[in-house]
C-alpha cells in the first residue's frame, strides 16, 4: 500500500506505479516519488520532465530535451 497526501498546489499530470512505489509527473515537469524507489523522494536537481515510467526495480523519466535517466535499485 501506497500513499502520500500532496499539497493542494500539486497538480498531476502522470502517475506511475509498481508494487509498493510510485512516482508522479506534475502539470509544470516537476518530478516526486515514494515508496520503495531506491530512496528517492523528489528531483534532487530540479529538472523538467516530460514522461515517466516505474518498473520493478527501475525507475525511468525523459526530460523536455528527450534525454532518459534511469534509477536502478538492487
Amino acid at each position: 500500500d501506497v500513499s502520500m497526501e500532496l499539497p493542494d498546489t500539486f497538480s498531476v499530470a502522470q502517475l506511475s506505479a509498481y508494487g509498493d512505489r510510485a512516482c508522479v509527473l506534475t502539470e509544470s515537469g516537476g518530478l516526486a516519488c515514494w515508496g520503495e524507489v531506491v530512496g528517492v523522494t523528489s528531483d534532487p536537481l530540479g529538472l523538467r520532465y516530460a514522461a515517466l515510467d516505474v518498473g520493478r526495480n527501475v525507475a525511468c523519466v525523459i526530460d523536455l530535451e528527450g534525454g532518459v535517466s534511469c534509477i536502478a535499485g538492487e
